[in-house]
């Protein structure tokens, strides 16, 4: 009699500890499932602020290389084509304004003044 209560004991040992183990795997599973998805919520969220940025650096672009363009007709301007050509440059001042958190203000502030005396050169021809 005594025997049987030890193998059952035992057995009851091995049991629980088997129970033990299923549910420290599952723990470990949910706990690893939790972590990848803030992970990859945080990618998500980097990801998008980079996507936002190369927009508004893809805009900014454009709008110089609008600019750019602008100024080699300068020789059959009107006062309206001079008046067009300042807002175009004021939208592109604010829009490095947004760059000057991220960049060195030094640096945009450069370009800015650059195109302010590129404009009044265009308006003197």
């Amino acid at each position: 009699m005594k025997q049987k209560t030890i193998a059952t004991r035992h057995l009851r040992t091995k049991i629980a500890a088997g129970y033990v183990l299923i549910l420290l795997l599952i723990f470990g599973i949910v706990y690893i499932w939790l972590n990848e998805q803030q992970r990859r919520q945080e990618i998500e969220t980097t990801s998008n602020k980079i996507r936002c940025f190369r927009k508004d650096v893809h805009e900014v672009y454009v709008k110089v290389v609008d600019l750019s363009l602008i100024g080699e007709t300068v020789l059959d301007w009107n006062e309206e084509d001079m008046a067009a050509y300042h807002e175009k440059r004021l939208e592109v001042d604010t829009l490095l304004s947004r760059f000057k958190s991220t960049y060195r203000s030094e640096r945009i502030d450069s370009v800015c003044r650059l195109l302010s005396e590129k404009e009044k050169l265009l308006n003197k021809k």
